[in-house]
């Protein structure tokens, strides 16, 4: 019995964690989305494509894909990185 009380405190550990990392990702991503909008309102249309890119980033690795920023990034223009590598255009 103790082992399982053990696994069990050990895995809630874990899914803390790992709910604190993904937390943490997500105010990360909305810190870059801020930054971008205000960057993008400012006129400096480059800084606020390189901010979006970063924030996309942030997306793909949390949830694997950018369903959430995908259409800002359209409006913008923005040539999401990851894209361009999985079609093979970037080694």
């Amino acid at each position: 019995m103790s082992q399982s009380r053990d696994l069990l405190v050990a895995l809630d550990t874990e899914c803390k964690n790992l709910i604190r990392q993904i937390g943490w990702k997500f105010q990360e991503c909305a810190r870059l989305v801020e930054r971008a909008m205000t960057e993008h309102l400012a006129g400096n249309f480059p800084e606020a494509r390189i901010l979006l890119n970063e924030a996309l980033d942030i997306e793909c690795d949390v949830t694997g894909d950018t369903v959430i920023l995908s259409p800002l990034a359209e409006e913008w223009d923005v040539d999401y990185y990851r894209d361009r590598k999985n079609e093979g255009q970037i080694p």
